[in-house]
């Protein structure tokens, strides 16, 4: 479990930054691509309510919704960034 926790840990960063990246150009496609591609690892985790964040993301980007995804996205950071914090406090006991 360890080897996938840490697998988390050095992607979940990249893919917040990817998020913003893409909301931030209007690039619903690439929101919707990189939204898809951080799916597995959430699950992986068993980050729920991450997974209905990236679920929104997704379909809101596929449907050319960009003004629709802000929410979501802000939503996943946030709730990545908490995710993140319990992970490296599981791993450091």
């Amino acid at each position: 479990m360890d080897r996938y926790i840490r697998a988390y840990l050095e992607a979940q960063p990249d893919g917040s930054a990817q998020l913003q990246e893409m909301l931030a150009a209007g690039n619903t496609k690439g929101l919707a691509l990189v939204a898809h591609s951080l799916r597995p690892q959430n699950s992986i985790m068993g980050a729920q309510a991450c997974l209905d964040a990236l679920d929104a993301i997704e379909q809101n980007a596929r449907q050319d919704h960009l003004h629709s995804c802000a929410g979501p996205v802000a939503k996943f950071v946030q709730l990545q960034e908490a995710v993140t914090a319990e992970l490296r406090t599981y791993l450091a006991q």
